[in-house]
């Protein structure tokens, strides 16, 4: 299929069982012997199974630096722990150095030949490891499950004022909601349109520009995807500088405990150097 005819579509699509990699016939150890290396410890983040109001935001999350062998005992005693493990938000060709040629991912059935794994993000968890609901606002999103399975709540623009957005943590390219999907402890009747899909591996997701999403592992998982752009990213990149820079503004006056409030973990670093940068233009002017 183009990546057109894909891309236009104001709905998300799911394509059953339509993956013809051969990284999907992999075994739990075939996974483990090619990731781990015992000379290299990873960056895990660690968050509770337990039920909360708010969402479990990065920040109130652990980071537990391990290697893949250690993990994949956890991966494999998945409804014997109290926490999930995440190796989340993790482009393959940055983290895995070397390994990105090894793994047959090309995306190029679904219009887009020249990505490879390469182009590609990793997703590896336990049991409940999950994303808060948020928005990307830049582009459109492939997701490719290929271990495991992973629920995915997604919910139309329409439905924005309803998931209670908020910019707090701040993260660039990413709107938050205030609604806990998960523990079902939150009051979703305000909500008219949800959309339930649960990825087996095989099956591919597409999730339309600026569409809500919540996403969950019903079991341990593995999955990557690949951000295709599109044509009203330009006009986002826009307000999103404007807004990175409203923050970096407010941070200026801020002591450091709150700023790990206000900021993603993630951000914390990019909103201190626009602030240093604003502090030279503004003596230097």
């Amino acid at each position: 299929m183009s990546s057109e005819k894909i891309t236009s579509s104001e709905v998300p699509l799911l394509f059953k069982n339509s993956l013809h990699w051969n990284i999907l016939n992999w075994s739990v150890d075939e996974w483990n012997y090619f990731l781990n290396d015992s000379s290299v410890k990873y960056p895990f983040r660690v968050g509770s199974r337990l039920c909360s109001l708010e969402p479990q935001w990065e920040r109130s999350c652990e980071i537990a630096n391990m290697t893949f062998s250690d993990f994949f005992k956890k991966f494999n005693e998945e409804n014997n722990l109290k926490n999930w493990w995440y190796f989340d938000y993790k482009h393959i060709e940055e983290w895995l150095s070397g390994k990105a040629d090894k793994m047959d991912i090309n995306w190029k059935d679904f219009g887009h030949p020249e990505i490879t794994a390469k182009g590609s993000t990793l997703w590896i968890g336990t049991k409940g490891a999950h994303t808060p609901c948020h928005v990307d606002t830049y582009g459109c999103n492939l997701v490719a499950q290929l271990y495991g399975k992973k629920r995915w709540f997604l919910f139309p623009p329409s439905e924005t004022n309803n998931l209670k957005p908020t910019r707090v943590p701040y993260e660039e390219s990413s709107v938050y909601s205030q609604i806990n999907f998960s523990c079902g402890c939150s009051d979703f009747s305000a909500i008219a349109n949800i959309y339930m899909v649960d990825l087996e591996p095989g099956d591919v997701l597409f999730v339309p520009f600026h569409w809500w999403h919540y996403v969950e592992n019903l079991s341990s998982a593995i999955s990557v995807n690949t951000w295709i752009p599109c044509k009203r990213d330009e006009i986002c990149r826009v307000e999103e500088s404007l807004v990175k820079y409203f923050i970096a503004s407010v941070c200026k006056n801020v002591s450091p405990e709150e700023l790990k409030f206000i900021l993603n973990p993630n951000e914390v670093s990019n909103v201190l150097n626009l602030i240093i940068n604003i502090f030279i233009l503004f003596f230097t002017a």
